[in-house]
């Protein structure tokens, strides 16, 4: 694989957001080698650096090791500079309140770089309390596209559990949830009133403001024949606070997937370590 594609329908779906640098320059795919020979640098960050794409004023983030180059949206570039300028680290104390929640660690088949995300409740410097909050660790700068909603840690007065957010245990079976066809991983929950609830793949928050997280007391097995209707969240709902990583994360990361491998090995799957390159990743040379 040497490019990606949008999958979202808010630009032409054909567009690539991701390509090797590697494979533009043998020019043995036009298409990325044009695209590659436009490129203008504009700034170099702490991690990586910003090209312009001189033919279409696309902004481009290129990874610190020069193998990739990912499609950034316009609006994100005051996020990327500020990213860079900003500690954007939690207090020790914010730290020990999303340690006890328990965040999911990436895993290889992600293919990003690193990171560790934490469902939590948070309060921003104007008051306003946003409870379906992802806190996203990591070492590299906020490039997803499907972050609809992000704000800088330093944003952020108050950090507490969502009352919305399911186990750390149950979070953590999401991730494992069997993949049935292309895109769809179903994930069936029962709540303490016997109902079950369906969901797709990862999974960190239920979605009815009627139940809470701690109303969902299992994961329950799949009956191909009477899977329900999907309760996922809209990602548009989900505001993403954006923090750098040091040592603690990394103990975080550590601990996190170690109780991933732990439920992989129940499963007689073999654990997934981090470190080693998967299929793809070594295909398109990360």
């Amino acid at each position: 694989m040497s490019a990606s594609f949008v999958s979202s329908m808010e630009i032409n779906p054909q567009r690539i957001v991701e390509f090797n640098i590697q494979i533009a320059e043998t020019g043995k795919e036009k298409e990325l080698k044009q695209i590659n020979d436009a490129l203008l640098f504009q700034k170099e960050l702490s991690v990586g650096e910003i090209y312009l794409q001189k033919d279409t004023n696309n902004y481009w983030y290129i990874n610190e090791t020069n193998t990739i180059a990912r499609l950034i949206k316009n609006k994100q570039i005051e996020l990327f500079y500020e990213w860079d300028k900003r500690e954007l680290l939690p207090s020790d104390a914010q730290f020990e309140i999303l340690s006890s929640i328990g965040g999911l660690p990436s895993t290889q088949y992600m293919m990003e770089p690193k990171s560790v995300r934490v469902p939590a409740s948070i309060t921003k410097r104007n008051g306003e309390v946003i409870d379906f909050c992802i806190v996203h660790f990591s070492p590299a700068p906020p490039f997803q596209r499907y972050f609809h909603d992000c704000i800088l840690l330093d944003d952020v007065i108050d950090i507490n559990p969502s009352k919305f957010a399911l186990s750390h245990d149950l979070r953590l079976s999401s991730i494992l949830a069997d993949e049935i066809r292309m895109g769809f991983s179903p994930f069936v929950v029962r709540t303490n009133k016997g109902d079950l609830l369906t969901y797709n793949g990862t999974t960190q928050f239920v979605s009815d403001a009627n139940i809470k997280g701690d109303e969902i007391v299992c994961e329950m097995p799949l009956d191909y024949y009477k899977i329900g209707k999907l309760q996922d969240i809209p990602k548009e709902r989900i505001t993403y606070v954006i923090c750098k990583w040091d040592e603690r994360v990394q103990a975080l990361f550590d601990r996190d997937t170690q109780a991933l491998d732990l439920k992989l090995t129940a499963r007689n799957i073999k654990p997934v370590r981090h470190p080693k390159k998967s299929f793809w990743q070594k295909l398109i040379k990360r």
